[in-house]
């Protein structure tokens, strides 16, 4: 057992392995809970990263100037079950779009926020997208045959 993880490759592998479990475990949380990281840079607008239905957000909203004034924002987590499935066409149900591509589970656009905020842009991908490769990438590493030197 010990000398089959010699190498850089099958240590590769584990550790690419690990990033997919952890990958995993985000996918499943977000089926079951709603959670979203709250980040400000100062001068600029408030951005979020939205963690439910099995997809992964980076939300933008930019708001009116004068709101920018106050700059002592701090990052907050905030998380809640999640009632009802929250796909792409529930996001955009009670906003203008200016813009929006959505392949499948993808979606990409910007719009007018309901309630008046000047803008809001959403790039989403679902987890699966960014699970498989890293998968696939420890298959090869820990299983596949290492070529011989000649």
């Amino acid at each position: 057992m010990k000398s089959s993880f010699h190498g850089w490759r099958r240590k590769t592998g584990i550790v690419s392995l690990g990033m997919t479990l952890t990958l995993m475990v985000g996918w499943m949380r977000s089926l079951m809970i709603h959670d979203h990281i709250l980040f400000y840079p100062p001068g600029s607008a408030f951005q979020f990263i939205v963690s439910a239905s099995g997809a992964i957000s980076w939300v933008r909203v930019r708001l009116f100037p004068s709101f920018y004034e106050n700059d002592d924002y701090l990052p907050a987590w905030s998380s809640m079950p999640l009632l009802e499935v929250e796909d792409s066409d529930y996001f955009w149900q009670n906003r203008t779009k200016e813009w929006r591509w959505s392949c499948g589970e993808f979606d990409f656009g910007a719009g007018e926020h309901y309630d008046g905020i000047p803008r809001v842009e959403r790039w989403a991908v679902p987890y699966w997208s960014l699970t498989l490769p890293p998968t696939l990438l420890s298959a090869y590493l820990i299983f596949g045959k290492p070529r011989k030197v000649e």
